[in-house]
């Protein structure tokens, strides 16, 4: 009984939290999905991108009917047809203009897809002072980080050679967003999220996990 009520405690404090979802592809759509079914109270979604044939095998909401259509403006739909959360779409790519939409929010989820976009929301965490909660997919592998104001965990990841991105598949990036918003959830309810500049690296090919200090 006491899980029970442990449990709806923590379901509680997430109805009042608002979020911020960078990204509404193959990691952005399934965490959206995932935060919507457990209730935040607001959800705000950018994506400047629309979906197209090459996104249906790992992206949730590409199907015949989205083709052609902002993947922002359609995660934002669907959340609104569960009826749980708020959601509001941008259908463009975060920049400098939207830094005032920020105001109130509790957390940015980086599902971006490239290096320069997740450097960049290092930045916007210090200038915020918004925590972002990083996940990264690459073929079979992906990474998942809790950066704080003044991190630099991403600098720290992506300082050296950068590998080249591969092509993933399905249950690729709804494993590294269902870890993503666990980590949410740890770090909204003081939960015992990653600490500072500690990164999981998820290996989908063997099955392993791992948890490293930069």
């Amino acid at each position: 009984k006491r899980g029970l009520l442990l449990f709806s405690e923590l379901l509680d404090k997430l109805h009042s939290k608002k979020v911020v979802v960078i990204g509404a592809g193959g990691l952005g759509g399934n965490i959206v999905n995932l935060i919507s079914r457990l209730g935040i109270g607001k959800i705000l979604i950018f994506d400047g991108d629309v979906f197209d044939s090459s996104n249906i095998n790992r992206q949730l909401y590409c199907n015949q009917l989205t083709l052609g259509k902002n993947k922002a403006e359609v995660a934002a739909e669907e959340t609104r047809k569960i009826g749980i959360s708020d959601a509001e779409a941008i259908p463009d790519f975060f920049q400098e203009k939207y830094f005032p939409l920020l105001k109130g929010y509790d957390c940015i989820i980086d599902a971006t897809d490239n290096v320069n976009a997740r450097l960049y929301l290092e930045q916007v965490a210090i200038r915020s002072g918004i925590t972002v909660i990083h996940g990264a997919i690459n073929a079979y592998f992906g990474q998942i980080a809790v950066v704080r104001p003044g991190d630099k965990t991403l600098s720290k990841l992506y300082s050296g050679k950068i590998e080249p991105t591969r092509e993933t598949i399905s249950y690729i990036p709804a494993t590294v967003a269902a870890l993503q918003v666990c980590q949410m959830v740890k770090f909204l309810s003081n939960a015992g999220a990653l600490e500072r500049e500690e990164v999981l690296l998820v290996d989908m090919f063997s099955c392993q996990t791992r948890t490293i200090k930069l």
